[in-house]
């Protein structure tokens, strides 16, 4: 059993790792890390804007990663707030224009890569492959709601 949750742990960390080393490596020639593809895509998905609460709950990122990010992001001219002072809270982040081209650059790239690392996958084993792994993050979070850990 041990060697079994070292074997996935490894496998799952190490996809993680590489997946990180990719974004990282995309972003260095904009002057931003890999955290900033999470919210240029979540943004590119909704071009009505999110709120900073919003991208945070949907990224799994904290709020104040997701602050950072945003204000990083506003610095080089790829997200901007939007204009209504009278909200306090809720004002949504848009993309900017340059901030669009990026993410749909980014995003058609992230669409290259899946696809050719998934080219050895058949339709069959990535169903099985998703659903498996989505069933173990339900199990796990159901695990720790339960534990209240």
């Amino acid at each position: 059993m041990k060697k079994r949750f070292d074997r996935f742990t490894s496998a799952v960390s190490s996809i993680n790792q590489s997946i990180i080393r990719i974004k990282k490596e995309e972003m260095k020639k904009y002057g931003l890390r890999s955290g900033h593809v999470d919210c240029l895509h979540l943004l590119y998905d909704h071009p009505d804007g999110l709120s900073s609460k919003e991208i945070s709950m949907l990224s799994d990122m904290d709020k104040a990663a997701v602050s950072r990010y945003m204000e990083q992001m506003e610095e080089v001219g790829f997200a901007y707030m939007d204009e209504d002072e009278n909200k306090v809270y809720g004002r949504k982040w848009m993309l900017s224009e340059k901030g669009q081209e990026t993410a749909r650059y980014v995003d058609e790239k992230i669409i290259r890569t899946v696809e050719t690392i998934g080219a050895l996958i058949s339709d069959e084993e990535r169903t099985i492959l998703y659903k498996t792994l989505e069933q173990i993050d339900q199990n796990l979070k159901d695990h720790l709601n339960n534990t209240g850990k």
